[in-house]
């Protein structure tokens, strides 16, 4: 459904929702007004988002300034 962002920039993933919320209270001081937490992976842990988008080439274009900011950042596609 390409009407929902779906593809999200992941900049960490935490087993503590409180966690997850302090890394999205930084990355909204930081500028990434859009981080939120979108699910969590089979583990059970709670994937932050740094920005999420409609499309891949989209996140891929944006992941390479915020790799420079937040080294771990990397793309996950939901629509696949």
């Amino acid at each position: 459904n390409i009407s929902t962002k779906n593809v999200h920039i992941i900049v960490g993933s935490f087993s503590e929702e409180k966690n997850a919320n302090a890394l999205i209270k930084q990355l909204k001081n930081r500028g990434f007004q859009t981080a939120s937490i979108v699910g969590t992976n089979k583990y059970g842990l709670i994937r932050v988002a740094a920005a999420s988008f409609y499309t891949e080439e989209e996140a891929h274009e944006e992941l390479i300034s915020i790799k420079s900011k937040l080294s771990s950042a990397w793309v996950l596609n939901e629509n696949e």
